[in-house]
């Protein structure tokens, strides 16, 4: 019954991403847009979001709440539209959407020739970031998470294709791929932001949430430099990439107590891309343990 169910939401994700090809990216992104401001905050899993925004907001109004969730279903449904167009756009097409800053740092990487690990996260359209590496000369591997039917993730995989890029999926297979990007001095890209049971715990707005080490662990082992990538929506289909300076890393000391320190500044960061804009956010996740819920 499961396979059943999933091939047919494989036929409906095909279905979609005909028509968001046929209208372009702009009409898709708008049109789409409007459907999940007036659905998506009826949804069930809206509380999820809403029980989010009251642990990193503590007092926050229930006008600020509905509004902020409106917006962030406004901005998941636009980059599910703008998905297929993204990787189909010619490179004036992205450069006049996407407005790159930090700059120098991608240079950098690229004539040292070696690896290193790009951390982003759910915000914005995160599907632009894999291809500002690309676009920047870069040998990328992107480290992501399967789609749960593995029909749609077939064919999300078959979009990324567009760019040199290696997928590598979060499971015991993708370990050793890690290793032979590595060995290839391919940089890394990871979302970090999202709660990972096997990690440790780290605070993220005051409260200690399960974090995934990946970043900070392979940064030391491998001693390359950790880059925040920062994706930010303008207007419509629209995008600002900032890529901020490395962090400063004690490659020397590699322990837990580095690798805690890294992760704490990472998840810093992450709450200040969030306070800046809180409806580019993917709220819809539990991120904090689970007696939140």
């Amino acid at each position: 019954m499961k396979a059943i169910n999933h091939y047919f939401e494989f036929l409906l994700f095909l279905g979609l991403i005909k028509l968001v090809k046929a209208l372009k990216i702009d009409r898709a992104s708008n049109l789409f847009a409007k459907v999940g401001r007036i659905i998506g905050p009826w949804l069930p899993v809206s509380t999820v979001a809403r029980k989010n925004l009251a642990i990193a907001f503590p007092g926050i109004s229930p006008l600020k709440t509905k509004q902020i969730i409106t917006e962030m279903w406004d901005n998941l449904v636009r980059t599910a539209a703008e998905l297929p167009n993204i990787y189909l756009l010619n490179d004036e097409e992205f450069h006049k959407r996407v407005t790159i800053i930090g700059k120098e740092y991608l240079e950098e990487v690229r004539k040292s020739g070696k690896s290193c690990i790009f951390f982003t996260g759910h915000f914005s359209n995160w599907e632009i970031t894999p291809r500002i590496g690309h676009e920047a000369g870069l040998k990328l591997s992107i480290v992501y998470r399967k789609a749960n039917n593995k029909f749609i993730d077939e064919q999300i995989h078959q979009l990324r294709q567009t760019m040199d890029l290696i997928q590598i999926s979060k499971d015991r297979g993708g370990v050793r791929e890690i290793i032979k990007s590595f060995k290839q001095n391919r940089c890394l890209s990871f979302l970090a932001d999202q709660k990972l049971n096997s990690g440790i715990e780290v605070p993220f707005f005051g409260i200690k949430a399960m974090t995934a080490t990946a970043p900070a662990k392979l940064a030391l082992d491998y001693q390359c430099p950790l880059i925040p990538v920062q994706c930010i929506r303008k207007k419509g289909a629209n995008f600002i990439v900032k890529v901020h300076q490395p962090l400063k890393i004690n490659y020397a000391q590699n322990n837990s107590q580095e690798i805690y320190r890294i992760m704490r500044e990472i998840n810093y960061i992450y709450e200040q891309w969030i306070k800046e804009n809180p409806e580019q956010w993917f709220w819809v996740h539990k991120r904090w343990p689970n007696s939140y819920y």
